[in-house]
C-alpha cells in the first residue's frame, strides 16, 4: 500500500516536472516555483517511507532548477527509477497519470520496495486494500489482517496515550524531568501486536532519549512521520492529520525551543576551513535544522535546507572536495534562519530573502559541480554588462575565494597611463590591499581601464587610500561597489548588492510621487508660459503711448478718457490673472517641494529591521543570546541618509556584541537575564538625525573606546559633519548615538527681515509675532547686552538679535526717549520652558523652503542650520530654534 501511494505521488511529480520543462511560454520564475513544488512533494514522500535514493534526487531537481539540459538527463533517470520500482519495461513510459496501476511485478523486489522493508514488512491490512497493491508488495511486507487490527484500530489504540504523552511534554517547563515510560508502554505494545516493529522499537527507546534533546528529537521525529504514513495509507493523502497533529504541535514546540542550540552548534562547526570541517557533524546538523523547518512551516527556508544537506552529505561522502563558497553560504543561511527565530519568537518567513538564498544556492551548486561556475560567479557578484563574458575559470576561482571571505568588490576607473610612477605605486597598493580579478578598456581617446578588484577595506576606505595615491582624484576613482546577494555584517559577512539602495523598497511610493511630481512640472511650465504672454503684453501697451495716442485722435482729455479707462481696465485684468497664476505657481511648487522630498524617503523602520537582522546573525556567530527592542521607527529618512548610517551602525553593533555583551553563562553568573537586550532607534530632528545602539551588558572597557576599530567609525561619521558620542547605557551598558545632519529637509518657515539678511524661522518654534513700544523694554545692563522685553504683568523675555545692521536693533539701542510712540517688532519664539524675542525689522511671509546644510566655512555660523532658496530667488538663513533657545 505504501508503494502504491508513493508511486503515485512520484508519477504526479515527474509529470509536473516534465510538463514545467517542456513548456515555453512559462516564465523562468514559474518555472523554477513549479520544479521546486514537485521536488519537494517527492522528497517528502520518500524521506517518509526511508527510501535513499529519491531524496537525492529531489535535491538534484532543485539545484538544476534553471538547467533545462540538466532537467532532461534527471527526468530521463527518474522515470528509469519508477519503471524499476513499479516493475515495468525499462523502455516503457511511466503512467500518464497518477492513478493508474503498476504492470506486472518484478521477479525481485524493487529498490522501493527493499526499502520499504525499513517499517519491518508486517504491516497488517484488509483484504480490499492487499487487493489493490501490486503482486510484489503483497508477497514482500503484507499480512492478512485478522479480527481487530489494521492501521485504524492502531491509531485509535493509540491515540489517548499519544495526547497525553504530548500534553505532558507542551507544559512541561524542562522535559527532561518527566516520566513518560507509562505513556510508551501501551503504545509499544500496539504497534508490536499490529506489526510496526520499526514504530516500537522507536517508541521504547523514548523514555531514555529524554536526557539528551537531540535524541529525542531525531527519535520522536520518525515515529511522526511513520504515523503519518499509516494515516496516508489508512485515510488519504488529503486527510493524513488525525493522530499526528498533536504530535506535530510537540514537535513544532520542540523544534521552536531548541533550534537556537541547533544554529549555534552548526555555526560553531563551520566557522572554521574547510578542510577542518567536521562534514559528518555538519551533515547530522543540517539534518536536524531540515526537519525544524519542516516542522514550523518554514517552505522556502525548507528547500535550502535539503540543497544545503544534499551538498554537504556529498562532501563528507567525498564526492565532492570541501569548498569555502559552499561553507559561506552554509553561513548564511545560518544566521538567515536566527534571525527568523530570534526573540524566542518565530517571526514570519521572509520570502524573498530566502528565495533570493535559495537562488544562491543553487548557483553555488552550480558552481561546485563544475558547470558554469563562471557565470555564476557573474550573477552572484551582479557584474555590469562591459564586465560579463571577461571572467576565465581561475578568475572566477579567484573571485569566489573572495566572495567566501566576505571580501568587497570594487570597480575602479584607472586613468595612470601618463604616470607611471603613480602606476607602480597602484599596482603595489591592489597585491597590499586585496586581488585584482580582471581589467577592461574604457572606450576613449587616450588608455582608460577599469579594473576588478576585492578587499577586506570598506568604500569609504578605499576611497581614502585612493585618494592618497591620486590626491587629485582624477586618476583613481571608485566606480561601482559590487555585492553579494544576501544581507549579513561585517567579521564574517555579506554585503548586499550595492546597484540600488538596500533600503529601497518604496518603489510603488516612489512610482506615484513621480506621477505627482510630473503633474507639478507640468502645470508649473504651463503658468510660466501664461506669465510670459502676460509680460510681453505689458511691453508691447506702454501706458503714454496709448494716452500720447489717444490724446493726438481726440484732442481733448474728456473724449480720450474712455479709450485710455478701457486699456487701464484691460491691463487690470491682465494683472490679476498674473496673481492668479502666481498663487497657483507658487502653491505647485510647495507641492513639487514636498514629493521631491517624500520621494526620497523611507521609515527608520527600513534601516532599523536591516540592523536588528544583521545584529541576530552576529549574536548567533558569537555565541550571544539577543532579544531587541527597536523605538522611532516610523521617522521619515532621507534614503542617502539611511545608507550613509547602515555601514557605522554596523560596526558600531558588532562592538557591542564582541566587546559589551556578555555569553549566556556569565550573564546568568551576574544575576542577569541570560539574553542581553538591545535597543535600536533613529530619531529625525529638525537640522539632523540621531541612530542610538544601546544595550545592558557590561559596557566597553577602556581599550576598546581607544581602539583604532571606533576611531575609524567616529572619523567616517566626522568626515560626514557628524559625530559619535560614546556613553553608557541606562542599564549599565555600552551606549552609541551617531549623529549627522540631515543632507535635505522640508519644513513651514516664517520669512523675517533683519538689516539686510533674510532668515528663516521655522514656524512650530513660533508663539506669537508682537509690537511692542519702546516703554515695553527693560534695560537691565548698561551696554545694551541685556536687554528684555514686557509682554504682561509678569512676563518678560530675553530679546536677541539678529543682525548687527538691523534698524530695530539701532532704535533700540539709541539714547533717546524711551516714551517715544515708536513700535519695535518681535517673533517670540518657545521650547519645554525657554522663551526668547527674536528682533527683527520686517515679516515677509510665511513659506514651505527646502533646507540645505551649510558647507565649508560657511558651516561654522552660529545658531543657523542651513539655508534655503525663497519665492523671490533670495537666500534665506534658517535658524537653529533648538540651539538658540538652549
Amino acid at each position: 500500500m505504501y508503494l502504491k501511494i508513493f508511486l503515485e505521488i512520484a508519477s504526479e511529480s515527474i509529470a509536473t516536472i516534465s510538463a514545467a520543462v517542456r513548456a515555453p511560454q512559462l516564465e523562468a520564475d514559474a518555472k523554477v516555483r513549479a520544479i521546486f513544488d514537485a521536488a519537494d512533494m517527492l522528497n517528502n514522500a520518500a524521506t517518509r517511507i526511508g527510501i535513499a535514493e529519491w531524496p537525492k534526487l529531489a535535491a538534484e531537481f532543485y539545484s538544476a532548477a534553471s538547467d533545462e539540459a540538466r532537467l532532461l538527463e534527471l527526468l530521463d533517470r527518474a522515470q528509469k527509477l519508477y519503471r524499476r520500482a513499479s516493475g515495468l519495461p525499462e523502455t516503457e513510459a511511466p503512467p500518464p497519470a497518477p492513478a493508474s496501476a503498476p504492470q506486472a511485478p518484478a521477479e525481485t523486489p524493487s529498490p522501493i520496495a527493499q526499502g520499504m522493508s525499513a517499517l519491518r514488512d508486517d504491516v497488517l491490512v484488509d483484504a480490499d486494500v492487499a487487493e489493490m497493491a501490486p503482486a510484489h508488495e503483497t508477497d514482500s511486507f503484507m499480512v492478512e489482517e485478522t479480527g481487530g487490527f489494521g492501521a485504524g484500530a492502531f491509531l485509535r489504540e493509540i491515540a489517548g496515550p499519544l495526547d497525553a504523552l504530548c500534553d505532558l511534554l507542551l507544559s512541561a517547563e524542562d522535559p527532561r524531568g518527566c516520566r513518560i515510560d507509562a505513556f510508551c508502554a501501551p503504545m509499544q505494545k500496539a504497534a508490536s501486536r499490529q506489526g510496526y516493529i520499526r514504530i516500537a522499537d522507536t517508541v521504547a527507546g523514548l523514555p531514555a532519549s529524554l536526557a539528551d534533546f537531540r535524541k529525542f528529537e531525531q527519535l520522536f521525529s520518525e515515529f511522526h512521520e511513520d504515523l503519518c504514513l499509516i494515516e496516508s495509507s489508512e485515510l488519504g493523502l488529503a486527510h493524513s492529520a488525525g493522530t499526528s497533529r498533536k504530535a506535530a504541535r510537540l514537535l513544532k514546540s520542540w523544534h521552536a525551543n531548541h533550534m537556537p542550540v541547533t544554529l549555534s552548534e552548526l555555526g560553531a562547526a563551520l566557522d572554521r576551513s574547510p578542510e577542518e570541517v567536521d562534514w559528518e557533524k555538519v551533515v547530522a546538523l543540517q539534518e536536524r535544522l531540515r526537519r525544524a523547518c519542516h516542522y514550523l512551516g518554514m517552505e522556502v527556508a525548507g528547500r535550502v535546507a535539503v540543497v544545503l544537506l544534499d551538498l554537504s552529505a556529498r562532501v563528507a561522502s567525498g564526492e565532492i572536495p570541501p569548498d569555502p563558497v559552499l561553507l559561506k553560504v552554509m553561513a548564511s543561511f545560518n544566521g538567515a534562519i536566527g534571525a527568523f527565530v530570534s526573540e524566542k519568537a518565530l517571526r514570519s518567513e521572509d520570502g524573498e530573502a530566502m528565495q533570493r538564498l535559495l537562488s544562491e544556492t543553487v548557483e553555488v551548486t552550480e558552481v561546485l559541480s563544475g558547470a558554469a561556475p563562471v557565470r555564476s560567479m557573474e550573477n552572484l557578484l551582479r557584474l555590469p554588462a562591459s564586465f560579463k563574458g571577461i571572467l576565465t575559470p581561475e578568475s572566477a576561482k579567484a573571485a569566489a575565494e573572495a566572495y567566501a571571505r566576505g571580501e568587497r568588490f570594487f570597480i575602479v576607473r584607472a586613468d595612470i597611463d601618463p604616470f607611471p610612477e603613480l602606476t607602480n605605486r597602484f599596482f603595489d597598493w591592489v597585491n597590499a590591499s586585496g586581488k585584482m580579478i580582471g581589467c577592461i578598456t574604457v572606450p576613449a581617446d587616450k588608455p582608460i581601464f577599469d579594473f576588478l578588484l576585492t578587499s577586506r577595506i570598506d568604500p569609504e576606505g578605499v576611497t581614502a587610500e585612493l585618494l592618497e595615491l591620486d590626491p587629485s582624484g582624477d586618476a583613481l576613482r571608485i566606480m561601482e561597489v559590487l555585492g553579494h546577494a544576501c544581507v549579513e555584517g561585517v567579521d564574517g559577512a555579506v554585503e548586499e548588492a550595492s546597484r540600488g539602495s538596500r533600503f529601497d523598497g518604496g518603489a510603488g511610493r516612489s512610482s506615484a510621487s513621480s506621477a505627482q511630481m510630473l503633474e507639478s512640472i507640468e502645470e508649473i511650465v504651463t503658468g510660466h508660459g501664461a506669465i510670459r504672454e502676460i509680460l510681453a503684453g505689458f511691453e508691447q501697451k506702454r501706458v503714454l503711448a496709448i494716452i500720447d495716442q489717444a490724446m493726438a485722435v481726440h484732442g481733448t482729455w474728456g473724449r480720450a478718457r474712455d479709450v485710455v479707462n478701457r486699456q487701464l481696465q484691460d491691463w487690470q485684468d491682465d494683472f490679476e490673472r498674473l496673481i492668479q497664476i502666481e498663487t497657483q505657481l507658487d502653491k505647485r511648487l510647495h507641492q513639487l517641494q514636498e514629493d521631491t522630498v517624500s520621494a526620497r524617503s523611507r521609515p527608520a523602520s527600513t534601516l532599523i529591521q536591516f540592523l536588528i537582522e544583521y545584529a541576530a546573525g552576529a549574536a548567533q556567530r558569537h555565541a550571544r543570546a539577543l532579544r531587541f527592542s527597536p523605538f522611532h521607527q516610523t521617522d521619515q529618512i532621507d534614503l542617502d541618509l539611511l545608507e550613509r548610517l547602515a555601514e557605522p551602525l554596523r560596526s558600531l553593533i558588532s562592538m557591542s556584541i564582541t566587546h559589551s555583551v556578555e555569553p549566556p553563562a556569565v550573564r546568568l553568573g551576574k544575576g542577569k537575564a541570560a539574553e542581553a537586550e538591545m535597543r535600536v532607534g533613529i530619531v529625525r530632528y529638525l537640522d539632523r538625525v540621531v541612530a542610538t545602539v544601546e544595550d545592558d551588558g557590561a559596557g566597553l572597557d577602556e581599550a576598546t573606546r581607544s581602539s583604532s576599530a571606533l576611531e575609524a567609525v567616529k572619523e567616517s561619521i566626522r568626515s560626514r559633519g557628524g559625530e559619535v558620542q560614546v556613553g553608557a547605557s541606562a542599564a549599565g551598558g555600552v551606549r552609541f548615538d551617531v549623529v549627522l545632519p540631515l543632507s535635505m529637509t522640508v519644513l513651514g518657515g516664517m520669512i523675517v527681515r533683519a538689516g539686510p539678511i533674510m532668515y528663516v524661522v521655522p514656524i512650530h518654534a513660533i508663539q506669537r509675532i508682537v509690537h511692542c513700544d519702546l516703554r515695553d523694554l527693560i534695560y537691565l545692563s548698561a551696554d545694551g547686552r541685556n536687554i528684555q522685553v514686557k509682554l504682561g504683568p509678569d512676563r518678560i523675555v530675553p530679546i536677541r538679535f539678529l543682525s548687527d545692521s538691523s534698524e530695530t536693533r539701532s532704535l533700540i539701542l539709541a539714547p533717546r526717549d524711551r516714551g517715544a510712540e515708536l513700535k519695535c517688532l518681535f517673533v517670540i519664539a518657545e521650547s519645554n520652558s525657554s522663551q526668547i524675542a527674536l528682533s527683527i525689522d520686517e515679516v515677509v511671509g510665511e513659506q514651505l523652503v527646502i533646507v540645505r546644510p551649510m558647507k565649508g566655512y560657511l558651516s561654522a555660523i552660529k545658531n543657523v542650520m542651513g539655508c534655503a532658496l525663497l519665492s523671490n530667488g533670495e537666500i534665506g538663513m534658517v535658524l537653529d530654534m533648538a540651539r538658540i533657545l538652549s
